[in-house]
């Protein structure tokens, strides 16, 4: 018997608009993440991945509960989504430190630390 998987959680990181403008539009309206999972009935975590990138955005149908959450509709996301949505500068950073070889770790830290320090 095969089980069937409804959306995979992966540690590789896919930033996409979408992801983008639902994290922008859950900030803009104040609401937390505890609060969507609780209405939608999904968890937290869920909620997490998609903002973060590790899960694929949902069907539309999904998109238009977490939405409605918001108080925002599905024609204002999409309109955001066409629209190149700049990356929140901390999730940037976030993104590129995963992304630095090992053996170039001690540079760059000395660097963070002498911007720091200054």
């Amino acid at each position: 018997m095969s089980r069937k998987f409804r959306y995979r959680r992966t540690s590789e990181i896919k930033m996409t608009n979408e992801a983008r403008v639902l994290r922008r539009l859950r900030l803009d309206s104040g609401t937390k993440i505890k609060e969507v999972a609780k209405v939608i009935g999904k968890s937290e975590a869920y909620i997490r991945h998609i903002e973060h990138g590790r899960l694929d955005v949902p069907s539309k149908d999904m998109i238009k509960r977490i939405l409605s959450v918001y108080g925002a509709t599905y024609r204002i996301y999409s309109a955001k989504c066409k629209v190149d949505c700049a990356e929140d500068p901390y999730m940037e950073l976030k993104n590129m430190i995963h992304k630095i070889p090992a053996e170039k770790i001690p540079l760059v830290l000395s660097l963070v630390r002498s911007v720091l320090c200054r």
